[in-house]
C-alpha cells in the first residue's frame, strides 16, 4: 500500500531501492536544492541565460521519455534494471 500511496517517491527511488540507487537519489536532490539556492542570486542577464538551459533540458527530457517509451511500446525496450531492493 505504501508503494501506491508514495507512488512519485518510490519511482524516484526514495524507498525500496538498492543501497546505490538510494545514495544518488539523495546525493541529487541534496545537489539540486543546493544549485538552486545558488542560482537565486545570480544577476539578471545570467539568470536569463539558466532559464533558457533548463527549458533546453526539460525539452531533452521529454525527447528521451518520447523515445524509450517508443521503443517499449514496439517491444524493443532492452534489458534494464529497475534497481530495486531484493525481496
Amino acid at each position: 500500500m505504501t508503494n501506491v500511496v508514495l507512488a512519485p517517491l518510490f519511482c524516484m527511488g526514495y524507498f525500496n531501492a538498492t543501497r546505490r540507487r538510494l545514495i544518488v537519489t539523495y546525493g541529487l536532490t541534496a545537489g539540486i536544492v543546493a544549485l538552486v539556492i545558488a542560482f537565486r542570486f545570480l544577476p539578471q542577464p545570467w539568470r536569463g541565460v539558466l532559464d533558457a538551459g533548463v527549458v533546453v533540458g526539460l525539452m531533452w527530457g521529454v525527447i528521451s521519455i518520447m523515445a524509450f517509451a517508443g521503443r517499449a511500446m514496439s517491444g524493443r525496450d532492452g534489458d534494464i534494471s529497475p534497481e530495486l531492493a531484493p525481496g
